[in-house]
């Protein structure tokens, strides 16, 4: 069972996604610009309620999500008098990819059997976004950017309550999710001959949600290994940069926010009751890779008055990722197994 996902709002031969305002008065100039994009895709490969299975080979239940957005925007401003730019981005990637083994209903006797079993939530995001303002004008001139990236998918991979899986091999059930890239870069200039003003502000979070479990009763026999693995990746996560510039004659001004967060959220899980056997062992792992990097530049001229210039930058990272066994869950290896069995026996025989 496979299904694939792809949502993609990018760059190719005749399509460049931007938005471009351009203004000029002959008194006072100004340009704005607006651009929000929003991906948000759904991937979804499910075993419905109380099927049943029995095959030799493999089983497998996969979904594959890859989420895409490079974004420009430019906005110019130029007038005699003053001139203006402001641009506004937003990049925001929501979407799901979820591989699921659904609950049984009451009283069910299916069963899944199989040689191995596979369940697996997959998904890739990148979202880069570029804005530039700049403005100017012989009086005076500004520049507004304001960038703001947000990626938070959502992954899992989980096998249902009170579902019975009957394996002679292994068993793997995963939900993994890499950030390419969570950009977010404003750029402002702005020169006049009187007072010259710049603010950019950039925010760039990488926040996923990948999440693993078996549930509550479920029974899971595996004469093989037992996998289970919650994991989240980065090449570059959450990268957030503002570069306000510019001057004037008389006084120039410019102030700036980069505020990075890569907060990935992982969780692994067995539910309440849940009877795991795994003959060559049983993992449960939660793994997460955050990055968050912030970084800003300013620069300001004031040739007769002076000129003021600062960046804020912040980076912001979570707790560890979770991973847990709830209440009365049961995980038996084969040498566990054969332990607690010569251990029964030994109080059978005292008794």
């Amino acid at each position: 069972v496979d299904a694939v996902a792809n949502a993609d709002i990018d760059n190719y031969p005749g399509f460049e996604p931007m938005t471009i305002a351009i203004g000029a008065g002959g008194l006072v100039g100004g340009a704005g610009a607006v651009a929000v994009v929003t991906v948000s895709a759904d991937a979804l490969a499910a075993v419905g309620n109380d099927v049943e299975t029995d095959i030799a080979g493999e089983l497998k239940v996969a979904a594959d999500a890859d989420f895409e957005i490079d974004l420009k925007a430019d906005g110019v401003a130029v007038g005699l008098g003053g001139g203006i730019g402001v641009v506004v981005t937003r990049a925001n990637i929501t979407g799901t990819s979820r591989a699921q083994v659904q609950p049984r209903s009451a009283g069910s006797s299916a069963v899944l059997k199989a040689g191995s079993m596979k369940v697996i939530a997959e998904a890739d995001s990148r979202a880069v976004n570029t804005a530039l303002a700049a403005g100017g004008g012989i009086i005076a001139a500004g520049s507004g950017v304001d960038a703001r990236t947000v990626v938070t998918p959502s992954l899992e991979a989980s096998i249902g309550s009170s579902v019975t899986v009957d394996l002679s091999g292994d068993l793997e059930l995963r939900a993994t999710h890499l950030t390419e890239f969570a950009q977010a870069e404003a750029t402002g200039f702005s020169v006049a001959g009187g007072l010259s003003i710049g603010v950019s502000v950039a925010q760039a979070t990488a926040s996923p949600t990948v999440t693993v479990s078996i549930g509550s009763s479920a029974a899971i026999d595996a004469d093989g290994a037992v996998n289970v693995k919650a994991q989240t990746r980065a090449n570059q996560s959450a990268l957030a940069e503002a570069s306000p510039s510019g001057g004037g004659l008389l006084i120039g001004v410019n102030g700036g926010s980069a505020t990075a967060t890569a907060s990935a959220t992982t969780t692994a899980s067995f539910g309440a009751g849940a009877d795991v056997r795994g003959g060559n062992g049983i993992t449960l792992e939660a793994d997460a890779t955050n990055l968050a990097t912030a970084q800003g530049e300013s620069f300001a001229f004031g040739l007769l008055a002076g000129a003021v210039a600062g960046v804020r930058a912040a980076e912001t990272l979570p707790p560890p990722p979770t991973a847990y066994f709830n209440d009365y869950a049961g995980l038996v290896s084969a040498a566990d197994a054969q332990r607690l069995l010569a251990a029964r026996q030994r109080r059978a025989k005292r008794a």
